[in-house]
């Protein structure tokens, strides 16, 4: 395969940031959508609600302490997942898109 052809394909498979200007900061505060912009890019969209950006994550200690707290107060797996869903001290909440929860025999040992 020559490399014109190597780079079409490239670009059918979607991988076009490389060909942008300017590198995507994925961390950059999000910013409305132009309504010039027919199709929003991957920087613009927010996996979560904007009220789960609004709190800055905690960090270190604090962050820690408060997910063992949520973690101990768990009786049951599902307490554990609704705990999981509700804490904002990690700073990958913000650009994540799926939470991993525990999977398996609740009942084993």
């Amino acid at each position: 395969m020559d490399d014109l052809a190597a780079l079409r394909l490239l670009g059918e498979w979607g991988a076009d940031e490389a060909l942008a200007d300017a590198p995507v900061n994925r961390f950059a505060p999000l910013q409305p959508a132009d309504a010039a912009t027919p199709h929003p890019g991957p920087a613009q969209l927010s996996p979560r609600p904007a009220a789960a950006a609004t709190r800055p994550p905690m960090r270190g200690a604090a962050a820690a302490s408060e997910a063992a707290a949520l973690a101990a107060a768990a009786a049951t797996l599902d307490a554990l997942h609704a705990a999981l869903d509700g804490f904002e001290g990690c700073p990958l909440r913000v650009t994540a898109t799926n939470t991993v929860r525990p999977s398996g025999n609740p009942a084993a040992g």
